[in-house]
């Protein structure tokens, strides 16, 4: 795999944790290298952090100066992006408390204040989850002239200022199989049995899901992506803030035996120990099998995460078909979940919402 990955998870650990890389592997890095280094940070979705880390190498070691120049550019640009998308939810969640709507925010944007700066998390899109009041959300958008421009079962699609915004009707897919259905379950107990914590976004204020509900969520979530698309190291860069964070939170016995009950655990596992190999989370690495940690490895830095997929609704179609087998392992070696019981769920889902196959 080279040693480049490498290297930009020593600059991405080095800024989560607050201190300076080691120098040495940079003493050799060229201006090439350096170039493939920001591509790689950029596909995982870790640019600012790895500019974090870099500017605490000596002066020496730095980048050539026009590959610094475009680091900090892209880092500036994550940071608009952070403030512009913490106003919007700010604001939104204003105009939903007049109206007497709690606005829970969930993954990206939720997950940043977990991190040593922030606005150097990477987010995409906001998911919120109005505490049951999907439809009142809705309409309260629709009366300021907001567009609703996708619904699904599991959630409404719109924008404001220029920010996309999913507003879940549920955290996780329930009309796909059973296995979602309970853990929606679960996480909803968990929402009812832990007090509101709020902080402030922008102009307004946002409750944050409790530590129970993130370790659950963020697996599991993780564990979908793997399977279907991959993951990238933001993904770890995720679970280690959250870890550092809230792990004396967290009810490990209830998150142990859920995600044994839905074969989630060997996935953790090898999340757990990823982060303690490549970004120096401060936990005993769980014991795992080192072979299927080393495929988890190289498919993170392998997979093109987040690509969409082109070509008419049969192409689409067979690159899918032809992508699960190719990954079948993910399935049946790490969520151990036979091949053909994936398949048969998706195609039953076509009758619960349809067309989602093609799409």
């Amino acid at each position: 795999m080279g040693r480049l990955p490498d290297d930009l998870c020593l600059l991405v650990a080095a800024a989560l944790h607050g201190r300076s890389p080691d120098p040495e592997p940079f003493r050799t890095t060229t201006a090439e290298e350096w170039s493939e280094l920001f591509r790689l940070a950029s596909v995982q979705g870790v640019t600012a952090l790895a500019l974090d880390g870099i500017e605490q190498l000596p002066v020496e070691l730095l980048p050539p100066k026009p590959m610094l120049l475009r680091w900090v550019a892209n880092a500036d640009a994550v940071e608009k992006r952070y403030s512009r998308q913490a106003e919007v939810l700010g604001a939104l969640a204003s105009y939903y408390a007049r109206n007497g709507i709690r606005t829970l925010v969930l993954k990206g944007l939720g997950l940043s204040i977990y991190y040593p700066n922030p606005s150097h998390r990477e987010c995409g899109d906001i998911d919120i989850w109005l505490y049951g009041a999907f439809e009142q959300g809705n309409r309260l958008l629709r009366e300021k002239g907001v567009e609703i421009e996708r619904e699904v079962p599991k959630h409404a699609e719109f924008t404001l200022g220029k920010v996309h915004i999913e507003n879940h009707r549920t955290f996780l897919n329930v009309r796909r199989n059973r296995r979602e259905r309970e853990i929606n379950d679960r996480l909803e107990k968990i929402i009812g049995q832990h007090p509101d914590e709020c902080i402030p976004f922008g102009k307004g204020e946002v409750r944050i899901p409790p530590a129970d509900f993130n370790a659950l969520y963020l697996v599991f979530h993780a564990a979908l992506h793997f399977a279907k698309e991959g993951i990238a190291l933001r993904h770890l860069c995720d679970w280690v803030c959250f870890l550092e964070k809230s792990a004396g939170q967290i009810d490990r016995q209830l998150l142990d035996e859920t995600l044994r009950r839905y074969r989630l655990d060997t996935f953790a596992d090898l999340m757990t120990a990823l982060c303690s190999e490549l970004l120096d989370l401060p936990v005993a690495p769980p014991p795992c099998d080192a072979t299927l940690k080393e495929k988890m490895k190289e498919a993170i830095f392998n997979d093109v995460v987040g690509q969409a997929l082109t070509g008419n609704p049969l192409n689409r179609l067979l690159k899918k078909t032809t992508a699960s087998f190719n990954n079948r392992w993910r399935y049946e070696e790490v969520l151990h979940e036979p091949l053909y019981k994936v398949w048969s769920e998706v195609i039953r889902a076509q009758f619960r919402e349809k067309n989602t196959l093609l799409k």
